[in-house]
């Protein structure tokens, strides 16, 4: 395994992703707004990553952060129709140097007085738009919790709007979808879309019932799901949908067992998922994902320390030990996880006891555990920033360390091996 800075040959593979260091004037820019706002890099400039919306195929992605201001920030291409029409007609090999113009804009929170509590974690498809004779892959919504109970949206009604001749930027507004009947929201419980453009949004009520927020195709609306029979639900395990067109939430009720409320594409149901062992309790989420399109894994980490799945073969639901990195190396949190190689594989990204990333994935034949290491220096894992992955591409998996600042591991081919990088992400590099 190899550990270094994240290379410019590296970052014209996704200049467009996040973070590049391509434009002075970003870092500029940037510095001139960190100012402005009295804010600086080692005071969590980045409290959370609320979500990447692909902009187009595998090259360039938008990103959204929350800021240690309280405002959601969003970091934007600004390009004429010959940048984005060529990497839309072209490959990547044709397009590694053409770059997008960069902007850092404040997008500032929902209204006054409302603060952004938490995000709605998940990656939506997207949709393409034509304008001057360009096609544009537009970003579906990003959903959040506000401090006024209500949950909210960043939509794109028209997805870019003109600037000038020539010159495009994503319009993007705040949404209110407001709050269950008779209830605020609580928490957030997960998202997900069925039907490949209708979100579902699951979140937990003031009255420790679970809520549904769900679009038609031509309405919103709310659904009380309830929750299961004399139980009360403690947190999320996670959201899915399964065969493209039935959602599973998945919560750990108060009796110590995973419960799921799926459609069955006729009934809303709760289902008591049970636990690894009667003497092994859950102690929080390690992910979930959908492989093969249509059987859902869950996975938690135990009261042993051990990685556990709760999976369906396709006919049964069994719990497997996924066991621990190793015997004197517990699990301690989740970095990420996702089903990856078409959704064949599922990744499971760990903090393990010993400080170190690692790796608990499906070859196709094996369950095996890979040491993925931490970034370099002093500083330690403190907090998961989300996985995501670009476009066919491998994974990228986010952290933020103890100091504030937000480093990336991904993998990378060479002499027909695949080495894990580490990438320190600072204010130099926005």
């Amino acid at each position: 395994m190899k550990s270094t800075i994240f290379k410019s040959t590296i970052t014209a593979f996704v200049s467009l992703f996040i973070f590049s260091c391509e434009d002075v004037s970003v870092e500029n820019e940037l510095n001139d707004e960190l100012k402005v706002q009295n804010l600086s890099v080692s005071q969590n400039f980045f409290e959370e990553i609320m979500g990447f919306r692909e902009a187009n195929a595998a090259y360039y992605h938008r990103m959204f952060v929350k800021r240690a201001d309280g405002n959601i920030w969003k970091r934007d291409a600004i390009g004429d129709d010959l940048f984005f029409r060529t990497h839309l007609a072209t490959s990547f090999l044709e397009v590694r140097n053409l770059r997008p113009n960069y902007t850092w804009k404040k997008f500032g929170t929902p209204r006054r007085g409302v603060d952004i509590i938490e995000s709605i974690k998940f990656l939506l498809p997207y949709e393409q738009t034509t304008i001057s004779s360009v096609t544009f892959v537009s970003p579906k919504d990003l959903f959040m919790t506000g401090s006024d109970g209500n949950l909210w949206s960043i939509y794109n009604p028209e997805g870019v709007q003109p600037i000038g001749t020539n010159k495009f930027e994503f319009a993007d507004l705040w949404r209110n979808q407001g709050k269950p009947d008779g209830t605020s929201i609580k928490e957030a419980i997960g998202g997900t879309v069925v039907d490949r453009n209708r979100p579902y949004i699951f979140v937990k009520g003031g009255d420790d019932n679970l809520w549904l927020n769900w679009w038609s195709g031509s309405n919103w609306s709310w659904s009380n799901q309830k929750k299961p029979s004399r139980v009360s639900i403690e947190e999320s395990m996670g959201v899915i949908t399964v065969d493209g067109g039935r959602p599973y939430a998945f919560v750990k009720g108060s009796d110590g067992n995973l419960w799921s409320n799926w459609w069955s594409g006729s009934n809303w149901s709760w289902s008591n998922q049970g636990k690894p062992r009667n003497n092994i309790s859950i102690k929080e989420s390690m992910g979930a994902m959908t492989v093969d399109g249509g059987r859902p894994y869950i996975f938690v980490k135990g009261s042993d320390g051990n990685l556990w799945s709760n999976w369906w073969s396709g006919s049964n639901w069994s719990w497997s030990n996924q066991g621990r990195p190793n015997r004197s190396i517990s699990v301690e949190k989740s970095m990420g996880s996702s089903a990856l190689f078409g959704g064949k594989r599922p990744f499971i990204f760990v903090k393990g006891s010993d400080g170190n990333l690692w790796l608990n994935s499906w070859s196709g034949s094996n369950w095996s555990w890979l040491n993925l290491g931490k970034p370099s220096g002093s500083v330690t894992i403190n907090k998961s920033m989300g996985i995501y992955k670009v476009g066919g591409n491998g994974p990228r998996v986010f952290i933020r360390t103890n100091d504030g600042d937000i480093w990336e591991c991904f993998p990378k081919l060479e002499n027909n091996q695949v080495d894990w990088i580490w990438s320190h992400i600072d204010d130099t590099l926005i």
